[in-house]
C-alpha cells in the first residue's frame, strides 16, 4: 500500500489502491519502493517482492520459492549473518564481492585440530599435518590453531617457505626460531632468572652452541656469544645443528612450562636439509606436552612421484608424531553457498551460475575466487542497481558461451595479460627472485630492468596480485606466482635469471652482504651456463659457487652446499684439469666432502674418481683417498673402507697393522708404556700440535682403520693407536690423538697396569677439551667408562657418565658415539641390577630408534638385552608375540653369530646364553655355554668390559655347578680361575666385585667339602651384594646358599633363604625366576612348611623405573680421584 502524509498528527493513514492485473508489476515495485523509502531494509524488501511475484506467477524455475521452508531458509540467513544478508546490499554501490575468511565445510577438520591440541598436554600428540592442492585453504584452516595457542596462553609463531626462494639456508627455520628466542627474552624479568636460564642453555647445547649463532643471532639474547676455537674435524655438524635446534626448542618450553605452537607453511618448497631438521625435531619432541607443529604441505605435484623427494619425506611423517588432515575441494552444495556468499544472495537464487563454476573449478576455493573476479571484469557479471532489487545478476547464457579456462593459471594468465605492460615485466621480474622479493633487492635490480621496480610492485598491489608485508612484496597466492613465471618463455626466464644474478653478485660482494650473495649465485644457477653471454664469466662464476658452498658448510647445510659445488663444476671450462686445476680440484674435493656428509658414497666415488684420475701431487691423492675411506667408514662398508685406507698407508710408508700377540708390538707397546708412565700430566697436557701434512694423514687413516677395527677386527685395533700415540708423542698432537690414547689407556688396563689406565684416560678426556675437540669426547667418555672406569667407579656411576657420554655425542653430532654410549649404557645398566622393565623399556625404544636411524649394527647386541630381559620375566621359551615386530629374535640373532664376523656380538650371545642357562638351571645349555665362551676366548682377542666380566662371574658359577654335578676337576679348576680372577678385580673395586669374589669362593669350598666355611662366605657375598646395590646378585646368593642349606637338610634355613631369593627377584622384576623358585619349593619341600605373602617390593621398583626415565639428563663425568694401585692378568682360559 503507498503511504500518503497526514495532514494533522497522528499515525499515519493509508490510501486504498486497487490491485492490478498480473501483468502489470507497477503495483509490486511501487510497493517494495515504499517500503524502502520507510527504511525496510532492502534484502528483506526483496523476500517480501519475491512473494508477491511467487504469488502472482511472475517467478519462474530456481527463483521462486516453493514453499515457506525456502522463505525460512532466507530469513533465517538474514537472521544469522545480517552483515552479509540484511546490510551488505545497501552500502555504496555494490561493486565489490564479500569474500572474507570464512571457512566452508571444514568443521570436521577444526575439530580435529582441537583434539589434537588438547592431546598435546598429554604427551599424546605433537601436531597436525595439512596436506591438499593449492588452493583449498589450508592455511586458513592452520590458523585456527593460533585461537587455541592464544588460548592456552602460549606463544604462536609462523613461518611461510617460498618456491624458488634462494637465501640463506635454513632461514625460514632460522627465522622462527629467532622469533621463539625473542619472545622468551622478552619473557625473563629479572637478572637472576637471565642467568639460570643461560646456565641451563649452556649446558644442554655445549661449545656446539656456535653452530646455531650464525642461523639465530637472537639466540645471544639468552646467552653470551663465546667464540670456541674448536675443532668440527669429528663433528658432523649437520647432525650436530639437528639436535640443537631441537635441544633449544625443549629446553625453553619446558623451563618456562609454556607451549609453544609452530605453524610451517608451503612446506613443499623447502629445501632438503629444512625437511630433515623439521622431521628430527618431530620426532625427538615426541611426547612433549609443550611444542605443537602445524604443518601445511601441497600434495597435488607429487600424487604420481611416489618417489620424489617430498612424497618421501610425506610417508615418513608418522600418524603418531603429526595427525594427517587430508583437505579436499568443496562439494556442489558448499560451492553454492560459497557463491551465495560471494554474492550476498539466498542459495536457491545462484543455483544455475553455482553449477556451471563447480563444473570448471570442481569446487576448489580459490579458482572459485578467481573465476567470480573474471567473469566480473568479463561483464557476465555485475551489481545492478535498477529497480528497486540492488543484486548481483549475470548473464547465465553467455557465461556458458564463454571459452572458461579450466585451471586457475590459465584464467590468471589472462588476466595479468590485460595488465599494462610495465606492470607486466615488473610482476616477471619479481618472479625469477621467488614467491618474495625483498626491497632492497627490487631496488638493485631496477638499475638492470630500466624502471623502479618498487614503484610497480605497489602498483601491482594495488591490483591485488601482490601484498606487502614488512620489506617484503609477495605474491598474494603461489598460483600467481606461477602464472607470472610461466608468461616468460625458458630462454627469456634463464637469460633474467643469470642477469639478475650478476647484478646482485656484484653489489653482494662489494658490500659483503652474504644474504644477497646466497640469492645472486641461485639466480646465477637457475640461468645455467647456457645463459652465460661472456665464456670468460664462467671461472668466475664457479669460484662464487665454491665462495658460496663453504659458506653453506659453515651454516651446516650440505645438502645445498653439494648443490652450489656442483653447480659450480658445470661453470668449468671442458678442459678445466689443464686450465683451472686449481680450482677444479677444491671443486671436486669440497663436493666429494659435502656427499660424505650426506652419506651418498657412491657419489663420493664419481668425484673422488675425477679426483685421483687427475691428481697433480701425492697430497691430492691421499686427501681423496681419505675422503673416501670416512665415507664408506659411515657407510658401514667396512671392508671397502679398510682396502683404501691400507693402500692409503701403504703410499705414506707405512707398514699393515700388527695382530694383538704379535711379538714386535707387544715390545712396542711396553716401551710406550714406560715412557707415558715417565711423563708428568703437565707435560703431556702441553703436547705441540703437529703442522706436518703427512704425519697428520698417516694419524687420520689409522684413526679410521681404529674406529673399522672396533667393529671387524679388535685384535688389529691396539697396533692402529699405538701408532697414532707414537707419533703424537714423536711429532705433534692432532685431532685424533686424544682418542688415540684413549684407546691406549685400555691397552695398559690388559697389561695389567690399571693405575695408568686411569690416569691416562683421564689425560686423554682433558686433552680432548683442551683442544675444544668437541667432536671427540663422546667417543672417549664411551671407551674411559666401558672399558677402565670399572676398575674404580661403581657400575650404577658408569651407567649414568654413559647418559652423559651419549649428550656429548649428540651435541656434536656423533651419532656413532652417541649410540655406542648408550648400547653400553642399557648394558650395564642391565648387569648392574636396574628392574627388567626399564631395562626392556629403554631396550626396545632403542632399538626402534636405531632402525629409524638406519643404525643397525648396535640392534642385535640391544635386541640381545633385550630378549633376555624378557626371558627372565615371561621364561625362556617365552612366545614370541610378547616382544615388540621391531626386535630380532634370538634365532635371527644366533644366524648372525653363525657367520664369524661379528666378534662382539658373538661374545655377547655366549654370555647372555650362559646367564640365562645358569639362571634358569638348564644344566646341559650351561655346559655347552661354557666351553663355547672358552672356545671363543682362546680364538679371539677382545678388550675386557662390563659383559665380559660377567661371562667370566658366570663361568665360574656355572663351571663349579656342573663339577659339583659331574664331580670332575677339570670343571673346578675352571671355577677356581674365575675365582682368582674376580679376587684381583676385587682389589681395584671392592664395590663391584667383592660380593662376586664372594660367592664364587662360597661355591668352590662347597664343591671342595669346606662346608662351614662356605655357609660364612655365603652371608658376606649376600652382605656385600645388598651393601653395593646388586639386587640381583643378592637374590642368586640367596638362592645359592639355599640349595647349600637344602642339600644339608637344613630346610627351615633354606626355605627361609629361597623366599628371600624371591624376594630379590621380584624386586628386580625377574618373574620368571621367582616362579620357578616357587615351584622348587613346592615340589621340594614338606606342606606344612609355609610359603610366606610375596615382599611388598613396590618402593624399590618404583624408584628404578623413575631413575631411568628415557629423558637424556646431564651426569658429571669424571674418574676416581684414587686410581687402582694392581691388576693383574685376567685368568688363563681367557688369556
Amino acid at each position: 500500500a503507498a503511504v500518503e502524509k497526514p495532514s494533522i498528527p497522528g499515525p499515519p493513514k493509508f490510501k486504498k489502491y486497487h490491485r492490478k492485473s498480473i501483468t502489470d508489476g507497477t503495483f509490486q515495485s511501487e510497493s517494495i519502493a515504499k517500503l524502502l523509502i520507510l527504511g525496510v531494509p532492502s534484502a528483506l524488501c526483496a523476500v517480501i517482492g519475491d512473494l508477491l511475484d511467487c504469488q502472482k506467477g511472475r517467478l519462474r524455475g530456481e527463483d521462486a520459492y516453493k514453499s515457506f521452508s525456502d522463505v525460512r531458509e532466507d530469513l533465517q540467513l538474514i537472521l544469522d549473518e545480517p552483515s552479509r544478508f540484511l546490510e551488505s546490499t545497501q552500502v555504496g554501490t555494490g561493486n565489490l564481492f564479500m569474500f572474507d575468511n570464512k571457512l566452508y565445510g571444514r568443521e570436521k577438520e577444526i575439530e580435529n585440530i582441537e583434539q589434537a591440541y588438547s592431546q598435546t598436554s598429554r604427551g599424546a600428540c605433537n601436531g597436525v599435518l595439512i596436506v591438499g592442492e593449492a588452493g583449498v585453504g589450508k592455511s586458513a584452516i592452520a590458523s585456527s590453531a593460533e585461537e587455541l595457542t592464544t588460548h592456552a596462553n602460549g606463544y604462536f609463531f609462523r613461518g611461510q617457505f617460498d618456491k624458488n626462494y634462494t637465501t640463506k639456508p635454513l632461514f625460514i627455520i632460522g627465522n622462527v626460531f629467532n622469533q621463539i628466542c625473542d619472545a622468551f627474552a622478552e619473557n625473563i624479568h629479572t637478572n637472576y632468572d637471565k642467568q639460570i636460564l643461560s646456565t641451563l642453555l649452556q649446558n644442554s647445547l655445549g661449545i656446539q652452541a656456535d653452530l646455531l649463532h650464525d642461523i639465530l643471532p637472537s639466540l645471544s639474547k639468552l646467552i653470551p656469544l663465546k667464540s670456541y676455537e674448536t675443532s668440527n674435524h669429528f663433528v658432523d655438524m649437520a647432525r650436530s645443528l639437528r639436535f640443537l635446534f631441537f635441544t633449544l626448542l625443549q629446553t625453553l618450553s619446558s623451563h618456562f612450562a609454556k607451549s609453544i605452537t609452530i605453524l610451517l607453511d608451503d612446506v613443499q618448497w623447502a629445501d632438503a636439509s629444512s625437511l630433515l631438521l623439521i622431521s628430527s625435531i618431530l620426532h625427538d619432541i615426541a611426547g612433549s606436552k609443550y611444542i605443537f607443529f602445524v604443518i601445511c604441505c601441497r600434495d597435488d605435484d607429487i600424487r604420481d612421484e611416489k618417489n620424489s623427494p617430498l612424497a618421501q619425506w610425506l610417508a615418513s611423517i608418522s600418524e603418531s608424531h603429526l595427525k594427517r588432515i587430508v583437505l579436499g575441494n568443496l562439494d556442489a552444495a558448499l560451492c553454492g553457498k560459497f557463491v551465495s556468499d560471494a554474492l550476498c544472495l539466498s542459495p536457491r537464487l545462484v543455483r544455475s551460475l553455482s553449477s556451471v563454476l563447480f563444473s570448471k573449478t570442481l569446487g576448489n576455493p580459490f579458482f572459485l575466487r578467481k573465476m567470480l573476479e573474471s567473469l566480473q571484469e568479463e561483464g557476465c557479471l555485475h551489481f545492478s542497481l535498477k529497480g528497486t532489487r540492488r543484486r548481483w545478476v549475470w548473464d547465465l547464457d553467455k557465461i556458458l558461451e564463454l571459452e572458461i579456462a579450466d585451471n586457475v593459471v590459465t584464467l590468471l594468465t589472462r588476466k595479468l595479460d590485460k595488465l599494462p605492460s610495465d606492470v607486466q615485466q615488473g610482476l616477471q621480474a619479481a618472479s625469477c627472485m621467488g614467491s618474495s622479493v625483498d626491497s632492497s633487492v627490487a631496488e638493485v635490480l631496477s638499475s638492470q630492468l630500466g624502471f623502479n621496480l618498487r614503484v610497480i610492485l605497489l602498483q601491482a598491489m594495488q591490483k591485488g596480485y601482490m601484498d606487502q608485508i614488512g620489506s617484503k612484496f609477495r605474491f598474494v597466492h603461489d598460483k600467481v606466482h606461477q602464472a607470472v613465471y610461466e608468461m616468460m618463455p625458458e630462454k627469456q626466464r634463464r637469460e633474467r635469471h643469470m642477469a639478475f644474478g650478476l647484478v646482485l653478485s656484484s653489489e653482494a660482494l662489494n658490500n659483503g652482504n652474504d644474504d644477497m650473495l646466497f640469492i645472486a649465485v641461485s639466480q646465477i644457477n637457475r640461468g645455467g651456463p647456457g645463459a652465460v653471454s661472456n665464456p670468460l664469466q664462467k671461472p668466475m662464476i664457479a669460484s662464487l659457487n665454491m665462495n658460496v658452498g663453504k659458506k653453506a658448510v659453515a651454516l651446516s647445510d650440505f645438502a645445498s652446499a653439494l648443490d652450489y659445488f656442483e653447480h659450480g663444476i658445470l661453470f668449468l671450462n671442458q678442459n678445466h684439469w689443464e686450465s683451472q686445476y686449481a680450482l677444479s680440484n677444491e671443486l671436486f674435493g669440497a663436493a666429494a666432502e659435502a656427499a660424505c656428509e650426506n652419506n651418498d658414497p657412491q657419489l663420493v666415488m664419481t668425484f673422488s674418481d675425477q679426483l685421483l684420475s687427475n691428481a697433480q701431487s701425492l697430497d691430492d691423492k691421499l686427501n681423496a683417498m681419505y675422503i673416501i675411506v670416512k665415507s664408506f667408514r659411515r657407510a658401514m662398508l667396512f671392508q671397502e673402507s679398510k682396502k683404501f685406507a691400507s693402500n692409503m698407508l701403504e703410499l705414506l710408508g707405512e707398514g699393515p697393522p700388527r695382530p694383538m700377540g704379535d711379538p714386535k708390538l707387544i715390545s712396542d707397546i711396553r716401551r710406550m708404556h714406560g715412557f707415558i708412565s715417565e711423563l708428568s700430566d703437565d707435560s703431556f697436557l702441553n703436547l705441540k700440535r703437529t703442522n706436518g701434512k703427512k704425519q697428520i694423514l698417516i694419524m687420520k687413516a689409522y684413526y679410521e682403520l681404529l674406529l673399522l677395527f672396533h667393529s671387524i677386527a679388535p685384535n688389529l685395533m691396539f697396533s692402529a693407536c699405538l701408532r697414532i700415540v707414537q707419533i703424537s708423542l714423536e711429532v705433534g698432537i692432532t685431532e685424533s690423538s686424544p682418542i688415540a690414547f684413549a684407546h691406549f689407556a685400555v691397552l695398559l688396563l690388559e697389561t695389567g697396569d690399571p693405575c695408568q689406565a686411569h690416569r691416562l684416560g683421564s689425560l686423554a678426556l682433558r686433552l680432548a677439551q683442551k683442544l675444544n675437540a668437541s667432536g671427540q669426547s663422546s667417543m672417549i667418555i664411551a671407551i674411559v667408562q666401558q672399558f677402565i672406569a670399572w676398575t674404580s667407579e661403581p657400575l650404577q656411576s658408569i651407567a649414568e657418565s654413559l647418559l652423559f657420554g651419549y649428550n656429548a655425542g649428540m651435541q656434536a653430532g656423533d651419532l656413532g658415539s652417541a649410540l655406542l654410549n648408550y648400547n653400553f649404557f642399557i648394558a650395564t645398566s642391565f648387569y648392574s641390577g636396574k628392574h627388567l622393565d626399564v631395562v626392556r623399556k629403554i631396550s626396545g625404544d632403542f632399538i626402534q630408534e636405531l632402525l629409524r636411524q638406519k643404525q643397525k649394527w648396535f640392534v642385535h647386541c640391544n635386541a640381545l638385552l633385550h630378549l633376555q630381559a624378557v626371558a627372565l620375566v615371561e621364561g625362556p621359551d617365552f612366545d614370541a608375540s610378547v616382544c615388540p615386530e621391531h626386535v630380532p629374535s634370538f634365532c635371527e640373532i644366533n644366524s648372525i653369530v653363525a657367520q664369524g664376523n661379528r666378534t662382539n656380538l658373538t661374545q655377547h650371545y655366549g654370555v647372555c646364553h650362559l646367564m640365562r642357562a645358569f639362571l634358569f638351571r638348564q644344566y646341559d645349555e650351561m655346559y655347552r655355554a661354557v666351553n663355547t665362551l672358552d672356545n671363543f676366548s682362546k680364538k679371539t682377542f677382545t678388550p675386557l668390559k662390563v659383559n665380559s666380566l660377567f661371562g667370566i662371574f658366570y663361568v665360574g658359577l656355572a663351571s663349579l655347578c656342573i663339577a659339583r654335578r659331574s664331580n670332575e676337576d677339570s670343571w673346578a679348576v675352571k671355577g677356581r680361575n674365575s675365582l682368582l680372577f674376580m679376587k684381583q678385580l676385587q682389589t681395584s673395586s671392592t664395590w663391584n666385585f667383592e660380593n662376586k669374589a664372594l660367592l664364587l669362593e662360597a661355591e668352590l669350598m662347597y664343591f671342595q667339602g669346606n662346608l662351614d666355611q662356605a655357609s660364612e662366605l655365603y652371608v658376606k657375598s649376600i652382605k656385600s651384594a645388598k651393601d653395593h646395590k646388586f639386587i640381583h646378585e643378592e637374590g642368586i646368593a640367596h638362592e645359592l646358599v639355599g640349595y647349600f642349606y637344602q642339600d644339608r637338610e637344613r630346610e627351615t634355613d633354606a626355605l627361609q633363604s629361597f623366599n628371600q631369593a624371591i624376594r630379590c627377584y621380584r624386586a628386580w622384576g625377574a618373574k620368571a625366576m621367582s616362579k620357578r623358585l616357587e615351584d622348587h619349593i613346592q615340589t621340594s619341600f614338606s606342606p606344612s612348611l609355609p610359603l610366606p605373602a610375596p615382599t611388598q617390593v613396590k618402593a624399590f621398583i618404583k624408584d628404578s623405573l623413575a631413575a631411568d626415565a628415557l629423558a637424556i639428563q646431564v651426569a658429571n663425568v669424571g674418574m676416581s680421584p684414587s686410581p687402582p694401585q694392581g691388576l693383574p692378568k685376567r685368568p688363563l682360559d681367557w688369556d
